[in-house]
């Protein structure tokens, strides 16, 4: 190899090697003892995929639908069976192989994407590895890994990729950066986390706007059009390898609770009616405080979350005292004390997991680059990080926010808007870099990087000498624990003082290093970065551990014993031995039947966990299914009826020493004819008279519905019979027999058939079925004899999504091959290191003032001497 090469290739070979032995070492419990992580949505994940898994390894082909939970619901935000897209090996190879969930290698990715993009602002590569270490190991990061969000997780490892591409274009690598760009953005769009993406694209509008400002004052309209034409056709391009899941994901987010409600009046609480998406109080449950905003410099400026530790504190070691007087184990207690973990929170969230903290040292440089750094990339930077802050600050900002609320296209769509500040550690590390790299910049005055430094350590300094006051804040949960409260203000005051210090002793030390590299006491400038990238990732480091200690990791005896995937009871050994191929469960033995999945790992629940449900479902919960007792295990007797009609066989009861599976003998089947069919007027009368009638013997129909059955009453024999016989999720088979017309009530879940369900009898496509009893499917079957009828699910969007996403990623692929191609005949690498390799004092400038030095200068030629003279 050349070594000119070489020499550009290595440092960046180091870089990588640096960023794998940091993601490996710090989940090094994970990746080197075999322990896992109980990550609690992956678990919720796993139960929702386990009829979706055991369909796909009986048939080979994963089913579109899945009657695991909430009584039915397409899977496309549950498992992604994707093929048509051709970049799906990108992601793998980036991840090692491994899974999304795998914690070291998502992290990894984070710090490769964020090395990615602080190269593309022309970043030296040691100045681009502290950036990408502290944005990898960000508590954000770290807090979604633990918690399971690893879909948010991967799409905001990918966030800087999009980014960094999107700078390539507009700074004229149009293949390149077009081809790079179509790639990030097709492997964050199948990461399927669309808020993480839509926040992306909020960052990428501030750049384009940037750009088109510097556009009109520079009057580079040709390059502008240029590179937004680019960027949309990658765009295009990334997007349309997705479009399976992007139709089928838009077809159903229209049912959901994210889409229109039928009702006009007592609508879901979490949806925003017939204007469609959520209401504000939904999305904005969980908004940033805009005091709260102190963490980002000071961990635990507003007392820290759930997910933390507090073993040295007085409240944790008075009540592990008091626990162990009382007979309880060392492990007993701990556990006890994990509940009392989100006591030490101050802030207006319900609840929180841990502190945002960005560290104090990437804070501090982020204020030096507003300073120093002078190019349209400081003010896209800067832009976007106070435009995701005030986002995160949701409902607590509602003047900004709600107007982008009512009126910004999708903005609705989403909830926990502090998902926004992943996106704004993003711009706090890269503008901090750029401000760390203008520090060694020679074309900068000496006397303006004093300046910056001065007013940096001014800002970050006073404020965290300020907080050194605090801690008297009041928690949300003070006057439940009595006599605790006193306990708990001590602690909060010690832990926001010792963060407030610490923060400050940071700051001054980076501050230090930069103020004698530039009077020439630290001569090399890569001992300088060295020393502030080490105490930089230091910082983050032991911050993150907070939430994630070793400890928190599990054998795999632990593992198991703690995952009730493993550990079926009795109650559902007994259900599991039922002859019956298809019933649902209500499981009243984990809280709340509607926010837990644990039944979904052994049957077909009523109940599930998912944020985005359907919309008539979660108005039948809140109507009538949610008039339980969990605690006692008891059904209101009124609802019986509507948990009977989803064919609910069992109630799984909590009891004093082992749960019990209580046979509900009037479940009404998978399928039966009615007697009687009431007509009312509308989806408001439809789900207030549901409660009124026997859903085994009277179908509700609202007007709508109405024109397929006009004229028609069905003639009651009880010779009369329907039963399934074969299930799938995707098909199910019935048998039935009928002297004359019926209609067929099925305890099936009503989705619009025009977005794929379809009826056939004997084989032959017939009128698709119609909504009944709010909620479910009906259909006017005609006489017959052991009539073979079957229910497919076979939505368009996904099966011509899927023809369209295997073109579209080839022609991706194509540019992207095209685009290297071009790269590399036309240019070449650049090199990696851009920093001078010594730094010492500015030269003092001597002027000496003389006759001479006042003099015009003497022109050079006869011709600017006759215009001397003439002047």
């Amino acid at each position: 190899m050349d070594n000119s090469l070489l020499k550009k290739i290595l440092p960046h070979a180091i870089a990588l090697v640096i960023m794998a032995v940091i993601a490996f070492v710090f989940f090094s419990p994970y990746t080197f003892e075999g322990k896992t992580l109980q990550q609690g949505d992956n678990d919720r994940a796993l139960a929702s995929q386990t009829e979706i898994n055991k369909v796909k390894k009986e048939t080979g082909k994963a089913p579109l639908w899945t009657n695991a939970f909430f009584s039915g619901m397409p899977t496309v935000q549950i498992h992604s069976e994707v093929n048509g897209n051709l970049t799906r090996p990108f992601l793998t190879a980036a991840l090692l192989g491994q899974a999304i969930t795998a914690p070291h290698t998502a992290i990894l990715l984070a710090m490769l994407c964020m090395y990615f993009l602080l190269l593309t602002l022309h970043i030296d590569w040691r100045i681009a590895l502290t950036g990408a270490t502290a944005f990898g190991l960000s508590t954000f990061n770290i807090d979604i890994t633990e918690a399971g969000h690893s879909t948010q997780m991967i799409a905001l490892a990918l966030a800087p990729g999009v980014l960094g591409s999107a700078i390539l274009v507009f700074r004229g690598k149009y293949w390149l950066g077009g081809g790079l760009f179509a790639l990030f953005v097709a492997l964050q769009v199948y990461s399927n986390h669309y808020q993480v993406t839509y926040y992306t694209f909020l960052m990428l509008l501030v750049l384009g706007i940037v750009e088109l400002t510097a556009a009109i004052r520079g009057g580079r309209w040709v390059h502008f059009g240029l590179s937004a034409g680019v960027l949309v056709a990658g765009l295009g391009l990334g997007v349309l390898s997705n479009l399976s899941t992007i139709w089928t994901t838009a077809e159903y987010q229209s049912e959901t609770i994210r889409g229109k409600s039928d009702l006009k009046k007592g609508v879901s609480k979490n949806s925003g009616g017939e204007s469609g998406g959520l209401t504000r109080d939904y999305a904005w449950g969980w908004s940033y405080g805009i005091g709260e905003t102190g963490t980002l410099l000071i961990p635990n400026y507003y007392g820290g979350g759930a997910s933390q530790t507090y073993t040295d504190t007085k409240t944790y070691e008075t009540v592990y005292n008091d626990l162990i007087g009382r007979g309880a184990t060392k492990e007993q207690a701990q556990g006890q004390l994990r509940q009392y973990a989100s006591l030490y929170y101050t802030g207006a969230q319900p609840f929180l997991g841990a502190a945002i903290y960005y560290g104090a040292i990437i804070v501090f440089l982020f204020i030096l680059g507003m300073i120093l750094v002078d190019n349209n990339w400081k003010w896209w930077l800067a832009s976007a990080a106070l435009f995701m802050i005030v986002i995160a600050w949701g409902g607590n900002f509602s003047l900004f926010n709600g107007l982008l609320f009512d009126y910004f296209p999708m903005f609705n769509k989403f909830r926990a808007v502090t998902q926004a500040l992943g996106l704004g550690q993003l711009a706090f590390a890269a503008l901090g870099a750029l401000g760390l790299q203008a520090w060694f910049d020679e074309r900068i005055p000496a006397e303006k990087k004093m300046r910056a430094l001065y007013i940096a350590l001014g800002v970050t300094g006073v404020f965290c000498l300020t907080s050194l006051a605090g801690g008297d804040a009041i928690g949300q949960h003070d006057k439940e624990v009595g006599q605790l409260a006193s306990l708990l203000k001590e602690d909060r005051a010690d832990l926001i003082r010792g963060d407030s210090m610490r923060s400050l002793f940071l700051i001054v030390i980076a501050a230090g290093l930069l103020w004698a590299s530039l009077k020439g006491y630290i001569q090399k400038t890569w001992i300088t970065v060295a020393v502030i990238g080490a105490l930089s990732l230091g910082d983050v480091w032991s911050v993150s551990k907070r939430i994630l200690p070793n400890e928190k990791y599990l054998t795999a005896q632990e593992s198991k014993a703690n995952t009730r995937q493993n550990n079926p009871t009795d109650a559902d050994k007994k259900i599991l031995a039922d002859p019956d191929p298809y019933f649902r469960v209500l499981d009243l033995t984990s809280g709340n039947p509607f926010a837990s999945a644990d039944a979904s790992f052994f049957h077909k629940s009523v109940g599930g966990y998912h944020a985005a449900k359907l919309m008539r479902y979660q108005e039948l919960i809140e109507k009538y299914l949610s008039r339980i007792d969990s605690k006692q295990g008891i059904v209101d007797p009124a609802v019986m009826k509507i948990y009977s009609m989803l064919n609910t066989k069992y109630i799984i009861q909590p009891k004093l020493e082992k749960t019990e599976a209580v046979l509900n003998p009037d479940a009404n089947g998978n399928a039966w004819f009615v007697k009687n069919i009431q007509t009312v007027a509308d989806a408001d009368a439809e789900l207030e008279t549901l409660g009124t009638i026997n859903p085994k013997e009277t179908a509700l129909i609202s007007q709508p519905f109405m024109g397929a059955l006009q004229g028609f009453t069905p003639q009651f024999d009880s010779s009369n019979s329907i039963k399934l016989t074969s299930y799938n999720p995707d098909v199910m088979k019935y048998e039935y027999s009928a002297n004359t017309d019926q209609l067929a009530v099925f305890s099936e879940v009503y989705y619009p058939p025009s977005k794929g369900w379809t009826l056939y009898l004997n084989g032959q496509p017939i009128a698709p079925f119609i909504k009944a009893d709010y909620t479910l499917r009906a259909a006017k079957l005609p006489a017959g004899k052991n009539q073979k009828l079957e229910m497919r699910f076979a939505p368009a969007s996904y099966y011509t999504g899927e023809k369209v996403s295997m073109f579209a990623s080839a022609l991706l692929l194509l540019c992207l091959a095209g685009g290297l191609f071009l790269f590399f005949k036309r240019y070449q690498l650049p090199e990696a290191e851009r920093l001078p390799l010594f730094t010492a004092p500015a030269p003092r400038k001597t002027v000496v003032i003389t006759p001479t030095a006042v003099r015009a200068p003497t022109p050079k030629n006869p011709q600017q001497k006759q215009i001397k003279r003439k002047k």
